[in-house]
């Protein structure tokens, strides 16, 4: 049976984009990473034994996650709603209510602005990012009853020695946190000193692309007396998806793909069917081929003209439903295994209809990378970018129903690996 977690409810919010969301702590294991296949594991699903969460809103994936503590290992979930409810609720492990965070106050604090993501770092610390605006981004820090304790702009911080300035591409479900800090993907957005005369799309593209090692992908948020600080990677791991040697624009454009697990983050993106993993300092340390049975999981990474550099959005939503590409990585340490999410493209006269629902795999790695197996799901039916867990099992959430989605009732039902 499933487990009832009753709660009042709130009037539901516009959904954002699920991108990514994985619910999930730790993990063990290392060494060398390979992808011969070595034996299979079933996946088996129980919906008889299932989560259900009544939270009155949406779950949304950057504003959503898992929190460890340190001392004792206990593994609690915090879902948090910046729209109509303003409120951010966190369980224990079996669903059980733990704490109701107001947001308000903190909400109000980015005068206006859209939240863009929302990280629990401790059960006294959240901190609110908003979204990308003329200004920069901004940040707020709360506690653990809502009080504003810290607020700014990060628009001076966010700048390189190269005079490069970014935004902020945060990953989903809290997944960045680090020991010295948040860890964020950042997308170039022109330079400076010459903020009023940003470079237009094209040639922020190509320089983006030409630069020595490329532009800076991912920095590290530090808050201290003096304030807001990053710290950017120099490591070019990019530059190992595709060595082209020129100076054409490339459309780079993407939703951020990375998560922080154990002092470590394993990278993804739509352009390579490789699994990156880098340590504390940004620098790779391995990575794994993902062989997928529906075909290659990966785009190759286009060249725009000035005019396509235009639309490179709508370029990026044509992809993301016509192709097959890697869209998350899951570590699940009570299975001691690493699920990749691959999902499978359509044409386009059908991915274009108001009810497609993609069709995904999961392909089984083990903690080193090696290929165990590969379960296909049918689109509509589970979303495999939401995972939950604990010591003992993990649960996958079932694809919500309209109905489910405006009372804000989610169910996730158990999982686990058979030999």
């Amino acid at each position: 049976m499933c487990k009832d977690v009753q709660h009042h409810t709130y009037r539901p919010a516009r959904m954002q984009w699920p991108f990514f969301l994985i619910l999930i702590a730790g993990l063990t294991g290392s060494g060398a990473c390979t992808s011969s296949e070595t034996h299979q594991a079933v996946v088996v699903i129980d919906t008889a034994q299932c989560l259900k969460f009544q939270l009155g809103f949406p779950i949304y994936a950057m504003q959503c996650g898992t929190l460890e503590d340190c001392r004792t290992g206990e593994r609690t979930f915090y879902f948090a709603n910046t729209n109509n409810g303003r409120v951010l609720k966190r369980f224990d492990d079996e669903g059980c209510l733990l704490q109701t965070v107001p947001l308000a106050a903190g909400v109000d604090s980015l005068l206006g602005l859209s939240v863009l993501s929302l990280v629990m770092q401790t059960p006294d610390s959240i901190f609110l990012f908003s979204d990308y605006s003329n200004e920069g981004n901004f940040f707020v820090l709360v506690d653990g009853r809502g009080n504003v304790l810290r607020s700014g702009g990060l628009s001076d911080a966010l700048v390189d020695s190269l005079h490069y300035a970014y935004e902020l591409q945060p990953a989903a479900a809290g997944h960045y946190r680090f020991p010295g800090g948040l860890l964020f993907e950042v997308r170039c957005n022109g330079q400076r000193p010459d903020t009023t005369t940003y470079a237009s799309a094209y040639d922020d593209l190509r320089a983006f692309d030409s630069r020595t090692g490329r532009a800076a992908h991912m920095a590290m948020f530090h808050l201290d007396a003096k304030g807001p600080s990053f710290a950017f990677d120099q490591y070019g791991f990019y530059n190992k998806y595709c060595a082209h040697g020129d100076t054409a624009a490339r459309d780079w454009i993407e939703g951020p793909g990375y998560t922080c697990i154990d002092n470590k983050v394993y990278h993804i993106s739509m352009y390579t069917p490789w699994v990156y993993r880098l340590d504390d300092r940004l620098a790779v340390i391995d990575s794994f081929l993902v062989r997928s049975d529906i075909g290659p999981c990966h785009v190759e990474l286009p060249v725009l003209s000035e005019m396509e550099s235009q639309h490179g959005q709508d370029s990026v939503n044509v992809r993301l439903n016509t192709r097959n590409y890697i869209t998350s990585v899951i570590p699940c340490p009570p299975l001691n295994a690493v699920l990749v999410q691959v999902m499978k493209g359509a044409p386009a006269s059908e991915s274009d209809k108001p009810d497609w629902r993609p069709e995904w795999s999961w392909v089984i790695n083990d903690t080193n990378g090696v290929r165990l197996s590969e379960k296909q799901f049918a689109g509509g039916t589970y979303d495999g970018w939401c995972v939950l867990w604990n010591k003992d099992c993990a649960w996958v959430k079932r694809a919500s129903t309209p109905k489910e989605q405006r009372e804000g009732t989610f169910y996730f039902d158990r999982f686990t690996l058979a030999p």
